[in-house]
């Protein structure tokens, strides 16, 4: 049996999945600042100074397909897409399953993870508009490897700040980014306003998502004039952008026939999620699906779970613009993970109204778990993944295990959304020994 489904390189989608035409309603709007009211167009004039105009003009944009510019298809094709859909026919075997468990393999692409989907798009964009430098905020530091590797192909500097506790957990990925020439700071720092009382107040402040972003916006406004921020997350232009995954994902399903019974993604806010299943969401808003969609989290750290749906800031000590999402408190204690692109107290405001609106669900995993799914998968299909989609695993897992039990067949799919070979020694403490 083939159990690797490859599209060729001139299938690789030339056009963006956009489901906000596609939406029963439209996305409440942002609100610019603590006591103020809704209002899209201010927070728009608020992030004008720190995004791509290109970027701007996608997050709220009416246009159901977003043509994806020659030359960056062309790059998409040079770092390896589309990317394979892999049957785990031997997990299916270990599980005495009788459903069918497909993994799409975003792992595979260079710099280890499904962020350089985003970031290539971003870093053309910028190169485009005249800007010289970028700077991002990096969790896990997969989006930071995609903007080190990024900006030294296409010429550009790259500033990244980095969440401090992966910053010391994940010294290779630090390594591996400075070979590229990017200048990395741990976060929270003492070169942000934001960042600075939290770095004296303790030196050794672990961190977190929210942190790291809003350093990264208030960093890029202090120097507009030739630097432009890169978002890995949060921002509807961000799961446009990744769409890319599930629309490869669609066609080669068709090329085996198979229509998808539950898909499940890993959350942290949520690109990885939506740009694998957004596509096939569109379907089922318009009854042409019953696919379930389901959104798997840390059980430490679950706003989709144990959130409340609200505005809230990004991050603690800023005062605009809030969003309406599933949270659970911007100064939320959010502790440390292995999988540490997964440390965020709330998730995006699309994911959170497709979450809200019933069309998406959402499940806790306890970490431990996932890390032994993720050893499971190395051990029956030959590839170690990334802390964070061992969630997905585990939650997959389980999902063929009631299949078995209850004595029916279906198609399971799930995304790889990185690679774990810079996790290893986060894999090793966390497990006991194999």
């Amino acid at each position: 049996m083939i159990t690797r489904i490859s599209l060729p390189p001139e299938e690789t989608p030339r056009y963006w999945h956009n489901i906000l035409p596609d939406l029963p309603e439209p996305l409440p709007d942002p609100v610019p600042e603590l006591g103020g009211e809704p209002s899209r167009k201010k927070v728009l004039e608020m992030l004008a100074g720190i995004f791509t105009k290109t970027g701007l003009r996608q997050e709220y944009s009416d246009e159901p397909r977003i043509r994806i510019p020659e030359g960056l298809w062309e790059m998409f094709i040079h770092v390896g897409r589309p990317t394979p859909l892999h049957r785990a026919k031997r997990l299916e075997e270990h599980l005495k399953t009788p459903a069918r468990i497909y993994f799409k393999r975003e792992d595979t692409l260079p710099t280890g993870s499904f962020k350089l989907n985003t970031v290539l798009a971003q870093l053309y964009f910028a190169k485009e508009e005249g800007f010289t430098r970028v700077v991002d905020g990096t969790g896990a530091g997969q989006t930071g490897s995609a903007v080190a590797w990024a900006a030294a192909s296409l010429g550009l500097r790259a500033k990244i700040f980095m969440v401090r506790s992966s910053y010391k957990q994940k010294p290779l990925r630090v390594t591996y980014m400075k070979m590229c020439g990017a200048d990395v700071t741990p976060s929270p720092s003492n070169e942000t306003e934001l960042g600075r009382p939290l770095f004296e107040k303790d030196p050794e402040d672990p961190g977190s998502l929210g942190i790291v972003s809003c350093e990264t916006n208030e960093w890029a406004a202090q120097r507009r004039e030739d630097t432009v921020t890169v978002q890995g997350s949060i921002f509807n232009f961000v799961m446009t952008q990744q769409t890319i995954i599930g629309l490869e994902t669609k066609k080669q399903l068709e090329l085996v026939e198979e229509e998808p019974d539950v898909m499940f993604g890993c959350v942290g806010a949520g690109s990885n999620f939506l740009g694998f299943t957004l596509p096939y969401i569109s379907e089922r808003i318009k009854g042409r699906s019953r696919c379930r969609f389901v959104a798997v989290e840390p059980s430490g750290v679950a706003p989709e779970v144990n959130g409340e749906y609200r505005y809230d800031l990004l991050a603690p000590g800023t005062t605009g613009p809030l969003y309406k999402m599933y949270t659970l408190g911007c100064d939320y204690k959010i502790p440390l993970l292995v999988a540490e692109g997964l440390r965020y107290q709330g998730t995006s405001p699309l994911l959170s109204f497709l979450r809200n609106r019933g069309l998406v669900d959402a499940v806790a995993v306890d970490e431990s778990a996932a890390l032994n799914a993720g050893k499971i998968c190395l051990m029956k299909e030959g590839f170690l993944p990334a802390p964070e989609p061992a969630y997905a695993i585990k939650a997959a897992v389980d999902e063929a295990l009631r299949a078995r039990d209850e004595g029916r067949e279906e198609v399971i799919v799930a995304n790889i959304s990185g690679v774990g070979f810079l996790d290893l020694e986060g894999y090793g403490r966390a497990l006991t020994p194999i």
